[in-house]
């Protein structure tokens, strides 16, 4: 798409609705075939049972829609009522350690507030690293980092727990830093590398 849009302004546009059009379709045909997608790769069509959690959590979430269980209460809640019973007797003697999805697990603890809340420093933060990459190509891999936690959030639980923050700002100082230290022309004119 790049490539195409560096020949021509209408290739660019072309190219661009290819590429949307083309995932499009992709993910209408993972989701109407899902159980044969997943056969003839040889995954479950339950993700490995993530589905059979979010089912699951279907009560506890409808229990307490808007403010959640508290941050952390719900999982280690450890009572004679913990709602984690139900969970678990639900997967058959399976007790997840968590949602095995950001989003739901955002909601299930801090309720559909905390949800809208995140989801929009989500966005901002999105927003942030497009800008700042077009002003500073060092932060072009960041995208490919932050792309890439972005998917991986709808499956596992990042993003909710202080190690996972941290690891984000350490790879970002990583790529950044490395990229920035062979830009001679910034550090000839003296200019400080920033996040």
């Amino acid at each position: 798409a790049v490539w195409l849009a560096q020949r021509h302004p209408s290739a660019a546009v072309l190219s661009v609705w290819a590429v949307v059009s083309g995932l499009a379709i992709l993910f209408l045909v993972i989701t109407i075939l899902a159980p044969l997608v997943f056969q003839l790769l040889g995954k479950a069509p339950t993700l490995t049972g993530r589905t059979d959690i979010w089912h699951a959590l279907e009560a506890p979430l409808a229990e307490r829609p808007w403010l959640g269980w508290g941050y952390q209460a719900f999982w280690t809640d450890t009572s004679l009522t913990s709602p984690v019973d139900k969970v678990e007797a639900a997967m058959e003697g399976f007790r997840p350690p968590d949602a095995h999805s950001t989003p739901i697990d955002i909601r299930l603890q801090m309720g559909l507030i905390g949800l809208v809340l995140i989801g929009l420093t989500f966005a901002r933060t999105w927003l942030q690293i497009l800008m700042q990459a077009a002003r500073e190509p060092a932060m072009m891999p960041i995208i490919g980092i932050f792309t890439a936690i972005t998917a991986m959030a709808f499956t596992e639980v990042i993003g909710l727990y202080p190690m996972d923050g941290m690891t984000l700002i350490v790879q970002i100082v990583i790529v950044k830093t490395a990229l920035s230290a062979w830009n001679y022309r910034d550090r000839a004119q003296g200019k400080p590398i920033l996040i």
